[in-house]
């Protein structure tokens, strides 16, 4: 089963990753003339569905706040988008995969997560006590 779906569960994610992980996300921000880059009265927060509370301020920027960890959360984010959305039938659909063979796509793409997930462990340096790669 894991021989069949890897290539083609791997197209899905990396789809998904890309156009959808690293495509989305509105970053909220405050221009320089003091205004918000959104409408703070018809935005909503898609959790709690009450009002944006909190955005980045004049000059602040993804890079500023996260500093080191900003790449690793933003690929972080975008497998977080990938495998998620990997399970809904509506999605892969757009992909060609139903039924049975839609389940065995989920299956071993998470598979490949737990993989990719052990596979990382060898960029920790414990001489530095940091990581490698993002």
């Amino acid at each position: 089963l894991y021989k069949k779906y890897k290539i083609p569960s791997f197209e899905v994610q990396v789809g998904l990753h890309e156009l959808l992980g690293h495509g989305s996300g509105k970053l909220f921000t405050e221009k320089d003339d003091g205004n918000l880059d959104f409408d703070i009265n018809a935005v909503t927060h898609t959790e709690t569905k009450g009002k944006i509370t909190s955005w980045y301020k004049k000059g602040e920027t993804w890079d500023s706040k996260f500093g080191a960890l900003a790449s690793t959360y933003e690929e972080c984010r975008a497998e977080c988008v990938g495998i998620y959305l990997c399970t809904l039938t509506d999605v892969l659909k757009v992909y060609g995969f139903e039924g049975d063979e839609g389940d065995d796509i989920i299956y071993v793409n998470w598979l490949n997560m737990v993989r990719a997930g052990l596979l990382a462990l060898e960029f920790y340096s414990p001489e530095s006590g940091q990581w490698r790669q993002a």
